[in-house]
């Protein structure tokens, strides 16, 4: 466990501004395009793919715990646990790793996947080793609980309290050592939102026997979020931001291209326009039969394809769009030999056809020891390394 002192955070900012500045570093950075936080570093691909396709890994955090020997909860409620985590992480990550992923002196505070449910009374569920959850209770049972919920408060409502302490507690203790610190956002979907709010049975009964109630629903959430932008911009000063959508629960059997074209991609547009464009649009679902959906929103920087969406397919249909191929973390990664690894990557090769696309192996979790697992992604990266560059 981290022994939390003021110079140790100031030692491993040391390192990290070396490492940022090292020619090993700038000679990752020239493989992207430009870079995003979202939960984990991210990077756009370039348009030019002549230096091969950029790779990168992502462990689930309940392996980085591990790894880094630290408390998932105190990483999430604490400041200080979780600048240090995130330190060590971008060090160990660089070191430790063969891929594409550069080191930068950039903090960005992401509080889990249930932020933005929190705001709305859904709060999470803490425990030491493993992300924070939310109980899966819908709290509008009929319209009127509906007409009853405020919008959410950018000062006080669910997390915001714990989201400006830890913002302020880390912006004291780096910014004079050349960091920048990002504040907390709002990546979570209209729809997904939705889900968790009604219940996602209840929602997709709804939708056939009560549309006018699911409209009004997934208009008090967009509301609420562009509400929450608005007040996001002039705590910090600056111009609204380009949005994500982390839209998991968009994904199909569960939702037909009928009912994504009616019940959510008009709210996605409109997001789209209140934010001058969507940075990421994400789903680890199966969207292959919505991606020429998807492709009428306006402006998205870059896709990200899922293990289980057809890359080939979203590459016919996004010609002109940067794409993140996410690799089965099992299937593709861990629970595969080196030979089917080099079979796999070729295939994935020929289907992104030269355009602008990354290969992710993500979601990496401990299934036989944490020793096993990091011998697995080094090989992955080894690997990669060989096939994707020319």
């Amino acid at each position: 466990m981290f022994s939390w002192k003021r110079e140790n955070i100031k030692r491993l900012c040391e390192k990290v501004n070396n490492l940022s500045i090292s020619a090993r570093n700038q000679e990752r950075i020239k493989r992207w395009g430009h870079s995003s936080y979202v939960d984990q570093w991210r990077g756009l691909p370039p348009e030019d793919m002549s230096r091969g396709i950029p790779i990168t890994v992502g462990l689930e955090y309940a392996m980085w715990a591990k790894v880094l020997n630290f408390d998932i909860k105190r990483y999430h409620t604490e400041g200080r646990t979780y600048l240090e985590a995130r330190l060590r992480k971008k060090i160990y990550e660089f070191t430790q790793f063969q891929d594409d992923t550069p080191i930068d002196e950039t903090i960005d505070i992401w509080l889990g996947s249930p932020f933005e449910l929190s705001l709305f009374g859904l709060m999470p569920v803490y425990v030491a080793d493993t992300e924070p959850w939310i109980p899966r209770t819908p709290i509008i049972h009929k319209e009127e609980d509906l007409d009853r919920l405020p919008y959410p408060d950018f000062y006080i409502s669910g997390l915001m309290p714990q989201a400006h302490q830890m913002y302020e507690e880390i912006k004291e203790l780096v910014e004079k050592e050349g960091f920048s610190v990002g504040f907390p956002t709002w990546m979570r979907g209209p729809f997904g939102t939705a889900a968790f709010l009604r219940g996602m049975e209840n929602l997709l009964v709804d939708m056939k026997l009560n549309p006018e109630f699911v409209h009004k629903l997934m208009r008090f959430i967009v509301d609420s979020r562009k509400k929450w932008f608005v007040e996001k911009a002039k705590f910090l000063d600056d111009s609204i931001e380009k949005g994500i959508l982390d839209n998991d629960d968009v994904n199909s059997p569960m939702l037909s291209p009928e009912l994504y074209k009616e019940f959510v991609l008009p709210y996605e547009k409109e997001l789209c326009a209140f934010h001058s464009g969507i940075s990421y649009w994400h789903s680890c679902g199966n969207i292959t039969p919505l991606l020429k959906l998807i492709r009428e929103i306006p402006e998205i920087d870059m896709l990200h394809v899922g293990p289980v969406t057809h890359l080939e397919t979203a590459v016919n249909v996004f010609k002109d769009t940067p794409i993140e191929k996410c690799l089965h973390p099992l299937r593709d990664v861990q629970e595969i030999t080196e030979q089917q690894m080099e079979y796999r990557l070729k295939e994935l090769m020929q289907e992104a056809n030269g355009v602008s696309v990354t290969f992710r192996a993500d979601a990496i979790q401990i299934l036989h020891s944490m020793e096993q697992e990091l011998v697995k992604i080094k090989l992955w990266i080894s690997t990669a390394q060989h096939i994707v560059k020319p």
